[in-house]
């Protein structure tokens, strides 16, 4: 800036920030104002520099090998000696790779040749602005130097400096002092960017962080300096002195703190990088570049790539993050949410809230953005009415930063919003994992107790071990008929089993309760197992629907408060009328989402009523094919499905009828509030009202029924995560897992100091830990077990428990597995099972899985063909001794036979032996196949006849696969399984142990077991023959070329190639439209196309309305306009 000369004194000065100079009248002088540097905003970037570099040197010195030293005196870690040998081996092998392989390594080790060229660009780019601040600088000192400047502040005042420097703050100027901590700082970054592209990874990324941050921070300055009153009518930019090279230094500075950051691809971060897994390649995602991020450019390549193949399979997709892996979701989430893993115990809702704090932080964030870009728009529309209207008369930005603003807006709000739709399923997805995960872990800790209705319909509890499918055959003793039997007050649990219609108490007759009153008592009862799969499936998905409840909490709430202020400054206290007007109208809605909620509620149970129908119809279609129920099926069926058509119809129309109304509301509060401010407060309406206020009005009534739409879905997760979070804290829970469990863990030890002992002494057990009522009927009161005395079972030998059905043996079991409640009879009181070198247990009722027979045997354990087969001219010896032998040569594949769904094939494959028979004999080979020491063996006999019992008696529990473990086996077939047994217990029906010893005692001691024992040995007699002819005929190759032939899960036929509008394709739409028109299309697809007319056009009026309406305020006053 140049002053004119005043009183003959000619002299030219240089205001640094200040445009003001004071003449004094007695002397006029040119005199320079100065502030103080130290608060000028080219200053900044200095002050973050030093920051940083203070924060570097802290680092450094805890980095240092020194303090590491000292560290590891204090707190030693072998961790840390393998990182710095590793490191050592490391640096070793580096340095005897080629120039040209090391500088590729060290490449690969910056996230490759991509990454590294952009470091390179900003490295160049820091270099390019150290140039400019330097070359500022001289420019600076030429221009003082040929300049006349009077120091009025030192000594020197008056004189001329001397040899052409400026004495003003002894070496440079204020403004040289400035470039030159400018340029200090540009030093600094451009050593930061080397230090980027040179040093190890870890302090690359150090020294990256740092640099960015200065230079955003940088870019910020300039923006505030010299960017901005470029926008403006009243401002210049500061720095415009500086000439060309001021925009340069802009542009580099854009490039290197804003371009460069948004697109360069992120480093890769495992998420355990101490964790020895096998390194596999990174999902696209986890070093995506923001930009990529925002507009998904990252799925580009698998876009393209599916364009291109005829069939994408799921190999060609990008592999799964490794923070996805379930086993990195508990590592994250347990910790919050289990309390056996270490969290406080607190609602469900706020461990999640832990576990996702950051995406919920960041959701937060682009929700506050979207707001603000939408809002964009408004004001945009507003100023550009309002400069059209006024013209430059107190304009102060530029018009074209509005039109800018006008495009951004939609723009930064429809990005903002898509990256919360990403972030927000991902988080979505991972919930459903970490639930999912959380509800079977805790599953298994929950004691599994069998709850049935009584005749009030109360549940009462009684065990978990369910009636198997198959019963046995041919056995001699009533007791062996059934091999389902529930050990403990089964039969009222299991009212579909084979022993329904023998030996009904004729008490029970009379209490039968009428069809209509037993469906109702049905449909209230609870199941744990139909519970937990009900809160992985119904709950889970409700709480997929409510996880936007951000948009509630957050998003709707901080727009109606910037869209009322909005409107508050255009309309004044009009728009408060507005408000009340919609308040007022909010019940409204709020009575029809009740509505839509009861109705919704029993739609659901018309649902599940019509899904249950369908269900058991699919289980039982063969019976119902061969007694020809097709038409009585398929009308119960339609009866359903009109049931649920009935409600799905209320619903509909009152979701219709919801939708109408959250639309009428935002329109009746622009009424009520344009009116009020025409007719009441006679104010002028005029086109930047109107329009900005449309625009408002429209942003409200969107809100609005977002709103309302998603209220009913936040109340049924709410519903739903309280389920979840009630069966994660109030189940009751095994033993082990409750609070007692120190005390009880120390009384599973025997006294003697025996870990290996197996057994009890003085202990009872109960299938659950609450008190129950002694007024309950016996067939109610909850079964105990009681072991007085002391029981131990032999080790390395076959021990069998026997007595009749409903005595206890399955609880014995259960009990030594720690599936019962045990409760403490005295000081001495204890019981053991040492599960150190493995225990196998084969239920009663057989389980398979739907894989081949060879994988539900081996069970996930490795292939040992010496166990698993015996030579290559006999059949598998551990098929051999389970008799599986006749039946896999039945199958066409052997043992490569795909079981199927509950044992499929097996139900319905050829043979003389039975489906359930098959799947107990599979069960069995799993239980002997296992390397376990310990085999607890429930009733493994029951579902076989007498020819495979005797087998598998003389062939397996005999065999060398037996031999030298230790085996206890419930049975009802005592003569069968005495001869290879050396230790018996028997149980009476009261739960207590008769005996324990050899079978003679047990005999001994009841009379009814000895007489039936009696009877099978008479029964097994009769087999002895034909048993020693089908060993004869066991062995026969194996036929392993027909691998194929049982496979019931074959390859999907996928239809290769694109979509085109073939004949088919378009066959299909004309189908689907038909459909939906019913009887009468051209009446239907008319009344549709009318409608969406009516309604486009009903908008297009109202805004022309509201513009004819402001239109007539321009040639006349506010009571001449007519308003209707």
């Amino acid at each position: 800036m140049h002053i004119t000369p005043v009183a003959g004194v000619t002299t030219s000065i240089d205001v640094l920030d200040a445009p003001q100079v004071i003449l004094d009248e007695g002397v006029t002088i040119s005199a320079e104002i100065k502030q103080c540097i130290w608060k000028d905003s080219l200053a900044f970037p200095s002050y973050f520099a030093v920051a940083s570099l203070a924060v570097l040197v802290i680092h450094l010195v805890v980095a240092s090998g020194l303090f590491q030293k000292l560290y590891r005196q204090v707190r030693p870690t072998k961790v840390a000696e393998d990182e710095d040998e590793a490191e050592v081996e490391e640096l070793d092998a580096q340095s005897v790779l080629p120039l040209v392989q090391e500088f590729e390594e060290h490449v690969l080790s910056h996230g490759g040749l991509t990454v590294y060229v952009l470091k390179v660009v900003r490295l160049v780019a820091s270099l390019g602005l150290l140039g400019l601040s330097i070359a500022t600088l001289i420019l600076e000192e030429k221009q003082d130097a040929s300049k006349d400047s009077v120091d009025v502040f030192g000594k020197h005042w008056g004189k001329k400096p001397k040899n052409k420097r400026t004495p003003v703050e002894g070496l440079f100027t204020p403004q040289e002092w400035l470039q030159f901590a400018l340029c200090m700082t540009f030093a600094y970054i451009s050593i930061l960017g080397f230090v980027s592209v040179s040093a190890k990874p870890w302090w690359a990324s150090v020294a990256n962080f740092h640099m960015v941050v200065i230079l955003l921070f940088t870019t910020g300055v300039y923006t505030y300096r010299d960017l901005y009153p470029l926008a403006t009518f009243t401002l210049s930019p500061i720095d415009l002195h500086e000439g060309w090279l001021l925009w340069v230094k802009i542009g580099l500075v854009l490039l290197s703190g804003i371009v460069i950051p948004l697109v360069i691809p992120r480093p890769y971060v495992p998420f355990d990088p101490k964790a020895c897994f096998d390194p596999q390649p990174t999902n696209p995602e986890q070093t995506a570049s923001i930009v990529s991020l925002a507009v998904y450019s990252f799925l580009d390549p698998i876009v393209f790539k599916a364009y291109r193949l005829p069939h994408l399979s799921h190999i060609d997709l990008p592999p799964v993050p490794d923070y996805d892996f379930g086993r990195n979701l508990v590592k994250r989430s347990f910790k919050h949410l289990d309390t056996f893993s270490g969290a406080k115990g607190d609602y469900l809702f706020w461990g999640l809230m832990r576990v996702f704090r950051r995406e919920y932080l960041t959701l937060t964030g682009l929700i506050i953005v979207r707001v603000v870009g939408n809002m964009l728009s408004p004001l945009s529309i507003n100023r550009l009415l309002v400069f059209m209207q006024n013209g430059l008369g107190g304009a102060i930005v530029r018009p074209w930063v509005w039109i800018l603003l006008l495009f951004l807006g939609p723009v930064i709000s429809t990005v903002a919003f898509q990256y919360y739709a990403m972030i927000n399923t991902g988080t979505l997805v991972r919930t459903q994992g970490i639930i999912t995960q959380l509800v079977f872990e805790h599953a298994l800790r929950v004691r599994m107790k069998a709850e049935t209705e009584d005749g009030d319909g109360k549940s009462t509890n009684n065990t978990a071990v369910g009636t198997p499918e198959t019963a046995s055959v041919g056995q001699a003793s009533p007791g062996g008929s059934e091999g389902s039997e529930d050990e403990t007050a089964r039969e009222s649990s299991t009212p579909d089993s084979q022993t329904k219609g023998k030996g009904k108490d004729k008490d029970a007759k009379k209490s039968e309760i009428t069809p209509a009153a037993a469906a109702a008592v049905q449909a209230k009862a609870s199941n744990l197992v139909g519970k937990i799969n009900n809160l992985v499936t119904t709950d889970l998905g409700n709480l997929v629907d409510g996880r936007d409840f951000l948009f509630v909490a957050l998003y709707g709430p901080l727009q109606v408060i910037l869209c009322m202020a909005f409107l508050y400054f255009l309309l004044g206290w009009s728009s408060f009328v507005g408000l009340v007007v919609m308040i007022s109208l909010a019940p409204v809605p709020g009575y029809i989402a009740k509505l839509l909620q009861t109705v919704q509620a029993e739609r659901m149970k018309k649902t599940d009523a019509r899904v249950e129908t369908v269900t058991e119809t699919m289980n039982v279609l063969r019976m119902i094919k061969l007694f020809g129920w097709e038409g009585k099926m398929s009308e119960r069926l339609s009866d359903k499905r009109e049931d649920e058509l009935t409600w799905l119809w209320k619903r509909q129309i009152l979701g219709l009828l919801n939708g109408n109304i959250n639309y009428i509301i935002p329109v009746a509060h622009m009424i009520a509030t344009f009116v009020t401010y025409t007719l009441v407060m006679k104010k002028e309406l005029s086109a930047a009202i109107v329009f900005s206020a449309m625009a408002l009005f429209d942003i409200l009534r969107d809100q609005l029924y977002a709103v309302f739409f998603m209220i009913p879905m936040f109340i049924q997760a709410k519903v739903s995560l309280d389920r979840v979070d009630e069966f994660l804290k109030k189940t009751e829970l095994l033993d082990s897992f409750s609070d007692s469990a120190p005390v009880l863990a120390a009384l599973s030890i025997a006294p003697n100091g025996d870990d290996d002992a197996i057994g009890f002494k003085d202990a009872t057990f109960s299938w659950s830990a609450e008190e129950v009522s002694g007024s309950l009927t016996p067939a109610k009161r909850s079964f105990r077990l009681r072991i007085e005395d002391e029981l131990l079972f032999k080790k390395g030998c076959i021990n069998l428990v026997i007595g009749p059905t409903g005595s206890g043996k399955t609880s014995l079991l259960m009990a030594l597995l720690g599936e019962m409640h045990f409760i403490p009879s005295g000081p001495g009181s204890w019981f053991g099972l040492p599960r150190g070198r493995g225990i196998a247990y084969a239920a009663q009722e057989s389980w398979v899985q739907n894989e081949t027979i060879k994988e539900n045997i081996l069970f996930g354990a490795p292939y040992d063909d010496e166990r698993y087969k015996k030579g290559t001219m006999i059949f598998t010896l551990l098929i051999y001794q389970c008799a599986l032998t006749r039946d896999l040569t039945l199958f066409d594949a052997g043992d490569q036979t795909e079981v199927g769904e509950k044992g499929l094939t097996l139900s319905y494959s050829r043979g003389c032996h039975s489906s359930g028979g098959q799947k107990a004999r599979i069960t069995l080979a799993r239980a002997v196949y296992s390397q376990a020491e310990i085999l607890l063996l429930d009733d493994v006999l029951a579902a076989l006849d007498v020819h495979t019992s005797k087998w598998i008696v003389d062939k397996c529990l005999k065999g060398d696969l037996i031999r030298g473990r230790t085996v206890i086996l419930v049975t009802h077939n005592v003569a069968l399984a005495s001869p290879v047994a050396n230790f018996v217990v028997s149980i009476g029906t009261d739960g207590r142990i008769l005996s324990q010893g050899t079978v003679s005692d047990a005999l001994a001691k009841d009379h009814k077991l000895s007489k039936e024992v009696a009877q099978e040995e008479k029964a097994m007699e009769k087999v002895e023959d034909e048993i020693d002819s089908a060993e004869q005929d066991a062995g026969k190759p194996d036929n392993d070329a027909k691998k194929d032939a049982g496979k019931l899960v074959v390859a999907e036929e996928v239809a290769v190639g694109h979509v085109s509008w073939s004949a088919g394709l378009i066959i299909a739409v004309k189908l689907y439209l038909l459909g939906m028109s019913g009887n009468w299309p051209a009446l239907f697809w008319s009344s549709v196309m009318g409608c969406l007319i009516a309604c486009e056009l009903s908008n297009t009026v109202q805004t022309w309305f509201l513009g004819y309406w402001a239109q007539q305020y321009q040639g006349h006053t506010a009571d001449e306009v007519y308003v209707p």
